[in-house]
């Protein structure tokens, strides 16, 4: 680690907040910290605080999770000036700021002891208020990647619905003219056993507001029903393809491939930045991505999604400032909606065929701290 960054780690917190947090359970706060430039992300963390973290911890089995072994994360480091911590990973270009409370959890989480061993541990006046509070905080920091359960998934118990990538449509959007694309995706799809249809996409200028309004053309078309498919025609599949997924029956939309592009501020219109993505963890196999900037390969899963999808790229066509890309306009429903994505992505663009392969071709897992 930059000596300068270590130099300055362990009176980050106090620095940044120059508040004391109650050490006691309950009201847990969260603060993302930009390790390299030593400043603090002033948005929230969108996503932790919304309905969806509600209806995970609802979806799980409370018996189930309260008999598992928390563990703390392998390679997450801990600072701690007295007041406020900082948790963060090797290498990890975010840290973040917990409260006493979240400090406490996480330090009893050794691999050793249930979450109802660590329950009565606490000191806290037993009683469910108090174990619902232990099990959200613990899920949250296994959705930030700071903490694992060796046993199994906490999520073992949620329902799961299985799509198969076989017994859907996936509609590629095909620029009129572009034959060399429109051969590759064939190939790929025909050799994948995949179903599709290719749609002409609508010429514009600039051309992204025609990549949007190709969009809007299959997501309009009422004899299209969910779950469906739409692909750009520089998508590229994995070797090692996966037809079959089992999604949280709770699902928005399937996101088969990523970006390492993500908007300023989750759920607001704006421009992108390199390695800006927010990733939480969902489960074992899945991610959440709040604010990312990929529109290569979604898979609509919900009627609700796809309704708030044509509302969100409408706007993006007809703000004043700009007519906004589509994945600008998607990337904005993330944090409102839960849109998941493999660990291991399915799809990325292909260099050949002038797509951002360096950008795409990366394991989000690797990315979300």
């Amino acid at each position: 680690m930059n000596p300068t960054i270590k130099k300055w780690l362990r009176p980050l917190a106090a620095r940044i907040l120059g508040r004391h947090y109650p050490a006691v359970v309950g009201g847990i706060r969260w603060r993302r910290v930009d390790l390299q430039q030593l400043q603090p992300r002033d948005q929230p963390l969108a996503g932790l605080d919304e309905p969806h973290l509600a209806a995970m911890i609802a979806a799980t089995d409370p018996g189930h999770l309260d008999s598992l072994k928390p563990q703390r994360a392998r390679g997450v480091r801990r600072r701690h000036n007295g007041t406020d911590t900082l948790l963060y990973a090797n290498g990890s270009k975010t840290g973040f700021v917990v409260d006493g409370a979240c400090d406490g959890i996480w330090r009893r989480c050794e691999g050793t002891q249930t979450l109802a061993e660590i329950d009565r541990q606490l000191g806290a006046p037993p009683g469910p208020e108090q174990r619902a509070i232990l099990r959200e905080t613990v899920l949250r920091l296994y959705q930030l990647n700071l903490v694992d359960f060796p046993e199994g998934s906490p999520y073992e118990s949620s329902d799961r619905s299985r799509i198969d990538l076989r017994q859907i449509t996936f509609y590629v959007i095909n620029c009129k003219g572009a034959t060399a694309r429109r051969a590759f995706m064939e190939d790929q799809l025909q050799r994948l056993g995949l179903t599709y249809k290719f749609v002409t996409a609508v010429e514009s200028d600039p051309p992204h507001a025609g990549l949007a309004q190709s969009n809007l053309k299959i997501l309009r078309d009422p004899a299209i029903q969910v779950p469906f498919a739409i692909l750009e025609d520089d998508c590229e599949f994995i070797d090692d393809f996966q037809h079959v997924f089992d999604v949280p029956t709770s699902a928005d939309a399937l996101y088969l491939g990523v970006s390492r592009f993500g908007i300023e501020e989750p759920g607001a219109f704006s421009w992108g930045r390199w390695d800006n993505v927010q990733f939480i963890r969902y489960s074992d196999d899945y991610l959440r991505p709040l604010n990312m900037l990929s529109a290569h390969a979604i898979l609509y899963v919900s009627d609700r999604y796809r309704r708030n999808a044509i509302g969100a790229l409408d706007v993006g066509l007809t703000r004043e400032d700009f007519a906004y890309p589509s994945d600008i306009s998607l990337a904005t429903l993330q944090a409102s909606h839960l849109v998941v994505t493999p660990a291991d992505p399915i799809c990325y663009q292909s260099a050949e065929h002038d797509g951002n392969y360096d950008a795409t071709r990366f394991r989000p897992h690797d990315q979300m701290r």
